[in-house]
């Protein structure tokens, strides 16, 4: 990488996601690791190695892309509706 003059790597989300997510963007707990995509200790060991290269790590984070299995209240057996402005309903 570091050979094609490329000074940072950026890398798809790695927060803890559904089981069904393959893309990465449904995430349960944005403070933790996806452990099908290593431990904290590896995602360490690579940003290390890319600062000692010079090479900057930016890691996806879409604080809007969480998981479905939510719930808010009021409407836990269903999706609450979406609202664009206080009197509009979608």
């Amino acid at each position: 990488i570091k050979g094609l003059g490329c000074t940072a790597i950026w890398i798809s989300p790695v927060f803890r996601n559904g089981p069904n997510s393959y893309h990465q963007y449904a995430m349960h707990d944005f403070t933790l690791i996806d452990p099908r995509l290593g431990t904290l200790e590896e995602l360490r060991d690579l940003t290390t190695a890319a600062h000692e290269l010079g090479i900057y790590v930016i890691i996806d984070v879409v604080m809007n892309h969480m998981d479905n299995a939510f719930a808010f209240e009021g409407h836990e057996q269903g999706s609450a509706p979406f609202k664009m402005h206080e009197d509009e309903e979608y």
